[in-house]
């Protein structure tokens, strides 16, 4: 694994402790290294959500004829829709180490731009390219590639990507790459999501079951619920709301 550090604290955007960090260029073939471009390095505490997890797989799983396929991730804010979406990178990584894999912020367009200027770097592309010629670049350039994924995360303001947008000349989707050999996943709290995917290419990420949020609060804590606990417990993950 190889760590570039020289990344500013607004790279991903003004929030810090989402996403400040460094990208984590990782390959595990050495006759190619693979472009591994991730805010975030892998979430060791995750609860598993295996029901949700397969079902990400099914839609996200590469075909023998390498054809293009997307999904999205979509629910209240703090549902886990980031984590399993970083878990399936780290994943896809390790199970198909030639596959290219890059992740976006689209809360904002401005950490979209940064998180496009930080891939062509990776890249190597002409440091003089700027604007929409840049996301264009990156857009053929990752499309070049034989196998890759692109996560685009926190796609909240769908009409920056052209659904239900009056002014389609502004919209960001023409700077998404699609194609043979390609996967794109989004995240995002808005249902309208499905419109860039299908509907049948849409996984609705709820609360936490009752299991799965006291596993992840006996793992918050470094300790198992004891049973004299399990009341107060319960009472608190119900005021969260069961969310991670």
């Amino acid at each position: 694994m190889s760590t570039d550090r020289n990344v500013s604290s607004n790279t991903f955007g003004p929030n810090t402790q989402i996403h400040q960090g460094d990208i984590f260029n990782y390959s595990s073939n050495a006759s190619r290294k693979a472009y591994f471009v991730v805010p975030f390095p892998p979430n060791e505490d995750i609860v598993p959500r295996p029901e949700i997890v397969t079902k990400l797989d099914e839609l996200l799983s590469p075909s023998k004829e390498g054809r293009y396929c997307n999904a999205a991730l979509w629910g209240l804010s703090g549902s886990g829709k980031t984590q399993i979406a970083l878990n399936y990178a780290y994943r896809r990584s390790h199970e198909d180490p030639q596959c290219d894999i890059f992740w976006v912020h689209a809360d904002n367009e401005a950490n979209f731009v940064q998180d496009y200027q930080a891939v062509a770097r990776t890249l190597d592309l002409n440091p003089l390219l700027n604007g929409e010629e840049l996301f264009l670049e990156v857009r053929k350039c990752i499309e070049s590639q034989r196998k890759w994924l692109l996560i685009l995360d926190n796609a909240d303001d769908v009409t920056r990507f052209g659904i239900g947008a009056t002014d389609h000349t502004k919209s960001l989707l023409k700077f998404i790459p699609g194609g043979p050999g390609g996967t794109v996943l989004w995240t995002s709290c808005d249902k309208q999501i499905l419109a860039l995917v299908g509907p049948r290419r849409g996984i609705q990420i709820p609360h936490m079951s009752i299991e799965e949020a006291e596993k992840l609060l006996s793992v918050a804590r470094d300790e198992d619920i004891r049973d004299d606990e399990i009341q107060d417990a319960r009472l608190l993950l119900q005021e969260l709301q069961w969310l991670p």
